[in-house]
């Protein structure tokens, strides 16, 4: 499989880390009532064997009531010399199971299915839990997932993998963050990537995210960075 298939996996299933990342996944209104996307740059400092691919996800949102919402996300990924191209779909249930909007502890869930296109072949189910303790200034959340693959997707069935960051509000409308990932191994946790990232809320519907994110590299190979760019707009 083509490293940057495998990336693109990686990518959708960051899906809910990405969007309204700390703030954090809040339900939407009721209704069709939001609409997300997000760019993405692969493989900044790589070496030329690496494709520096582009990647696009983009999709409304629809609340069901006060605490769920329902996400659907499309796109896909095309090489720098535009010779290939695939992509996905993706939906997503999340629910807040405690908390709400005011309750500085707040816990929350999702489900998440995503069917990959014929050079994947592939289908993935993942379920997670979002925890997040939110103070005036700064906070911490964490996000622990499972999925399992079916097809030809080429990563480990059963993948367990969690999230563990904080969050700064170096002003009323914009929050720096920094988070790092660990996949399970063999009964333990291996640090598998970190990532630097801005929310930046533009006005009483728009917010703009950014993040650079670099893959824990293997012995001998370079560090590269993905930049993802996205806009969340919400009515």
């Amino acid at each position: 499989m083509r490293h940057s298939s495998t990336l693109m996996i990686l990518s959708i299933l960051l899906l809910p880390v990405l969007a309204l990342a700390v703030d954090t996944w809040e339900p939407y209104p009721k209704g069709l009532s939001g609409f997300e996307v997000f760019g993405s740059r692969a493989n900044f400092g790589a070496s030329e064997e690496l494709p520096r691919d582009y990647f696009l996800f983009t999709g409304p949102s629809y609340g069901l009531n006060e605490s769920f919402h329902l996400s659907a996300f499309t796109g896909g990924i095309l090489s720098e010399g535009f010779d290939t191209y695939d992509d996905f779909l993706s939906l997503v249930l999340f629910g807040n199971l405690y908390g709400g909007f005011t309750n500085p502890l707040k816990l929350d869930a999702w489900y998440q299915a995503d069917v990959f296109g014929p050079w994947i072949d592939g289908t993935a189910h993942t379920v997670g839990l979002e925890l997040n303790l939110d103070g005036e200034k700064a906070g911490a959340y964490t996000r622990p997932q499972m999925t399992w693959y079916r097809g030809e997707v080429g990563l480990p069935n059963g993948h367990l993998s969690s999230l563990f960051g904080i969050y700064y509000k170096v002003c009323r409308n914009a929050e720096i963050l920094f988070d790092v990932t660990a996949d399970a191994e063999d009964g333990s946790l291996m640090h598998t990537s970190t990532a630097l990232g801005l929310n930046r809320i533009l006005n009483d519907k728009l917010e703009l995210i950014l993040e650079a994110r670099t893959q824990e590299p293997a012995e001998g190979e370079d560090r590269v960075w993905d930049l993802t760019l996205g806009v969340v707009a919400v009515w």
